[in-house]
């Protein structure tokens, strides 16, 4: 067969009378275009969470260090607050731009035995953004 035969035969209607497709019809286009677009929407949306996600995370290891600055005080011997109070913020070293706003700490404790071992627990309420979280770490200290 010459090449000019075999690209009549290519051509000519099939059994079923349709042509033998060689690309993409504009249906498949537009449903493969709109796929993309979705997920590109939906990357951009999670990129755009991640600052969001970064700060809170920030906030929340800031917290963290604020708790355990209170907690090494009170294993170094200063006594044990009874019941609820409130934490002067004042002995705590916290970054000047700090991501934690309107940071409240209580303690919380109880004597547990008469020999001086005390349940503490540190709560502290926080605000990022709008958004305000609560979190909680509780231990136990002794004292003689």
């Amino acid at each position: 067969m010459t090449p000019s035969l075999l690209i009549s035969a290519e051509l000519r209607p099939t059994a079923s009378g349709l042509r033998e497709s060689r690309g993409f019809t504009l249906i498949e286009t537009i449903v493969a275009l709109s796929l993309l677009g979705v997920a590109m929407l939906l990357t951009m949306s999670l990129l755009l969470q991640e600052p969001m996600v970064v700060r809170r995370l920030e906030a929340h290891r800031e917290v963290l260090r604020a708790m355990e600055q209170i907690l090494e005080g009170f294993r170094a011997g200063k006594s044990v607050p009874s019941g609820r109070q409130q934490v002067d913020l004042g002995s705590i070293s916290l970054p000047e731009s700090a991501a934690a706003q309107d940071l409240r700490l209580w303690t919380e404790s109880v004597e547990e035995t008469a020999s001086g071992l005390f349940r503490l627990t540190l709560i502290a309420r926080y605000r990022v953004g709008n958004q305000w979280y609560d979190r909680a770490l509780e231990t136990r200290v002794w004292l003689p």
